[in-house]
């Protein structure tokens, strides 16, 4: 198309200006642009926009216009949020039917009777393609090869129709258009300048494109990052790792806060492809992956803090329940093994460091092991206790006592050290005040002593009764004379019956028996209560 060329010594009037306000107003609106030298990109055509802009005055010059039709009536278009009347020429200009987009070649006509309309006078009509199919075909142009710009460029021109239409499919269209554009940089990011994602992210962002675009720039950011330090040749320090662990918190949200549960082969896919693995989740799977990043570059910062001796393995342990409480059984295996490890080194603990390793497994209620830590020591210590050492055994028995308990061994060390040394008046006296009774060269507990035969009779004579194994005399003291006696005699021993009758009528025989052999006094070897006597 030939450019037109406008008669500058013609200024425009008044009302020139008012029609050429209102054929700006349309065609800068409905997007029609026909020259390339007009800066609208893609369809070589020349916008009236910018004529005005170059201060031209096109009344009577002949222009195109596009747009989307409103309506067709009365044998005039009119253009949606335009208000010039688009009239035919003549009878012999076609207005086709059912357009929604339409091409018109015509001029404005001038204004000399003051109208207060603008009138386009149309000498040509044809059906334009419709802004998604246009947009379509322009996209289709775009060679394989072609650089971003290409696309921005397609995606600009739909982007400012679909803004100026409220075309949401349109917008839509558009936004897809400038994310081939996007990703066609991102693929042009080489490793060593992992920066420039952020600079996509952060145009993404000023163009309103969706923000799952932004998110995929910066985590391949972050994730570039993380594998850098993961396929160093020399293993990155702990600052290496924290200074990520900051970035990670600044530029992925919710990667600090813990998960319920961990599904573990979504993670380890993850840590495999991150950055596949990222874009195709939804926004809240991405915010899990978050997080799964996050779990693993602390695990860099704190499982290496570990001592080879496990000697501070309940602080790391803590660390890991501190900063990834989702690790938690690892953190209590880390414990399991640091006390494992201390355990077998029982034999050279002190006192202070046994009870203190037996109260880290109570603290994890593993009241089993706490006991079998505190008995090995206690075993070892019995074991290699010297035989003289009366101190030492005093201590060794206060220790089952107060670590484990168990008063019975306790007593029993006592017992053992009250043998050896009959003169250690500390451990008599503690003895005493277990209720320890020292009778007939043995020390025994008051049960003990309270069942010794002896003392059966001599409770038994104190109330009267007759327990076996009083002699013949203990029995008259306790019964007095037998109502009746009978005796038997064999060869080698002597047996008699005595006889009491009770308060409640009832009758007992005592059998007593003697070895004729024998000096001494018969014996009761029986008694037998007898029926209520007529």
């Amino acid at each position: 198309m030939q450019q037109p060329q406008l008669d500058p010594s013609t200024p425009p009037s008044h009302g020139a200006l008012t029609v050429l306000r209102s054929l700006i107003l349309c065609v800068w609106l409905s997007g029609i642009t026909f020259n390339s030298a007009s800066g609208a990109e893609g369809f070589g055509v020349y916008s009236v926009e910018a004529f005005v802009e170059r201060g031209q005055y096109i009344a009577n010059v002949p222009v195109t216009v596009e747009g989307r039709v409103a309506i067709i009536a009365g044998g005039e278009i009119r253009f949606r949020k335009c208000e010039v009347r688009f009239k035919p020429a003549n009878t012999s200009v076609k207005i086709p039917d059912r357009s929604k987009n339409l091409r018109v070649v015509g001029h404005v006509l001038r204004n000399t009777g003051g109208q207060s309309e603008t009138i386009f006078s149309v000498k040509a009509v044809e059906v334009a393609p419709e802004d998604l199919q246009a947009l379509a075909t322009l996209v289709g142009s775009i060679r394989r090869t072609a650089p971003a710009e290409e696309w921005y460029k397609a995606a600009r021109w739909g982007e400012a129709r679909a803004r100026f239409y409220d075309d949401v499919d349109l917008q839509k269209k558009a936004e897809e258009v400038y994310a081939k554009g996007f990703a066609i940089e991102r693929k042009q990011v080489k490793d060593g300048n992992p920066e420039v994602l952020l600079e996509l992210a952060q145009r993404v962002k000023e163009r309103e494109l969706p923000d799952s675009i932004r998110t995929s720039l910066v985590h391949e950011y972050c994730a570039r990052l993380w594998e850098k330090l993961k396929k160093a040749s020399v293993p990155p320090s702990r600052q290496d790792w924290e200074t990520l662990a900051t970035q990670l918190a600044e530029k992925l949200p919710n990667c600090k806060e813990p998960l319920g549960v961990v599904d573990g082969a979504l993670k380890r896919n993850y840590l495999i492809t991150p950055v596949p693995e990222y874009d195709k989740a939804d926004a809240a799977t991405r915010l899990t992956l978050h997080r799964y990043l996050y779990i693993d570059v602390q695990e860099q910062i704190i499982l290496p803090q570990l001592a080879a001796d496990g000697a501070n393995g309940f602080e790391i342990a803590a660390l890991i329940d501190e900063k990834i409480p989702e690790l938690h059984t690892r953190a209590e295996k880390l414990r399991e093994t640091v006390l494992a490890m201390q355990a077998a080194e029982v034999n050279k603990m002190s006192r202070s460091e046994v009870t203190e390793l037996a109260k880290a497994y109570r603290e994890r209620n593993n009241e089993k092991s706490a006991a079998q830590v505190l008995e090995s020591w206690l075993f070892l210590k019995r074991r290699n206790l010297p035989p003289n050492d009366v101190e030492a055994g005093l201590d060794l028995a206060n220790d089952y006592r107060t670590l484990l308990k168990q008063d019975e061994a306790a007593d029993k060390l006592l017992i053992g050290l009250a043998q050896r040394h009959p003169g250690a008046a500390e451990v008599q006296t503690l003895l005493t005040g277990r209720g320890y009774r020292f009778f007939d060269k043995r020390w025994m507990t008051q049960a003990e002593y309270a069942a010794r035969p002896e003392r059966k009779r001599e409770i038994a004579l104190a109330e009267g009764r007759i327990e076996p194994g009083m002699t013949a005399s203990e029995v008259r003291q306790a019964k007095g004379t037998p109502q009746s006696l009978a005796r038997a005699l064999s060869t080698k021993q002597v047996t008699e019956v005595w006889t009491y009758k009770q308060a409640d009528s009832t009758s007992i025989a005592v059998y007593l028996a003697k070895d004729r052999r024998t000096p001494g006094d018969s014996q009761v070897v029986r008694i037998v209560v007898l029926g209520a006597q007529p």
